[in-house]
C-alpha cells in the first residue's frame, strides 16, 4: 500500500520536477556558453512565464524561445512556444510566437516586432493590432457627434508589453535574489 501512495505522490509532483530540471539545464545553458546579445532567460511579466532565448540548430541567426517555467497547465517546461531573428536593424527583431495548443501540438504562429534595448535588460513588443474604422460623417453626423463624447481611453494600454531580463543581468548588474546561486 504504502509503494502505492508513494507512486501517487511521485506522479503528481512530476511536473515540479520537470520545470526545476528545464530551470536548471537553462542556467547551466546560459552560463557554459558565449551567448550572444539576446541569448538569456527572460520573463513575461504580465503572464508570469519564464523562457530561455537560445540559438536555434535550424538557423544560423534564428533562436527558439522555450519554456522554463510557467502557470498555465497547458504548457510544458521545455515547449519551444516561439522564436526570433534579427532584422536590418539591430534593435528590431522578428518575433513569432504560438498562440494556441491543440492536443500536443502548438499551432497559431503569431508575427510581432519586438525592440530589443540591451542596456535596459528589455523586450518590448509590438503585437498586430486590428482596427476597424467606419466613416461617421458620412452618415448620421449628429447621431456620432453625440456618443464621441463618451470616447474612453484606458491608460493601461499604453504600457509596453514585453520581456525583462533575468540572466545574465545587463551590463554587470547583480544577479537577482529571488534567482539561486550556484557555487
Amino acid at each position: 500500500m504504502r509503494w502505492i501512495i508513494s507512486i501517487i505522490l511521485f506522479t503528481l509532483h512530476l511536473p515540479l520536477l520537470a520545470e526545476v530540471s528545464v530551470k536548471e539545464s537553462a542556467f547551466d545553458y546560459c552560463r557554459g556558453k558565449a551567448l550572444d546579445k539576446i541569448e538569456g532567460i527572460w520573463e513575461f511579466p504580465e503572464d508570469e512565464t519564464t523562457v530561455l532565448i537560445r540559438k536555434s540548430g535550424r538557423e544560423k541567426k534564428e533562436y527558439d524561445i522555450i519554456v522554463v517555467s510557467t502557470p498555465d497547465c497547458r504548457l510544458i517546461p521545455g515547449d519551444v512556444i516561439g522564436k526570433v531573428s534579427p532584422s536590418v536593424d539591430p534593435s528590431k527583431w522578428h518575433l513569432s510566437l504560438y498562440g494556441m495548443k491543440k492536443g500536443n501540438i502548438l499551432t497559431d504562429l503569431r508575427e510581432c516586432v519586438a525592440t530589443f534595448n540591451d542596456r535596459e535588460g528589455t523586450i518590448k513588443i509590438e503585437r498586430p493590432k486590428v482596427k476597424i474604422s467606419l466613416r461617421y460623417t458620412r452618415f448620421l453626423p449628429k447621431f456620432w457627434r453625440i456618443l464621441s463624447i463618451f470616447n474612453i481611453t484606458e491608460p493601461a494600454t499604453k504600457i509596453p508589453e514585453g520581456l525583462i531580463r533575468i540572466f545574465p543581468a545587463p551590463h554587470g548588474e547583480p544577479i537577482p535574489y529571488s534567482l539561486p546561486f550556484y557555487l
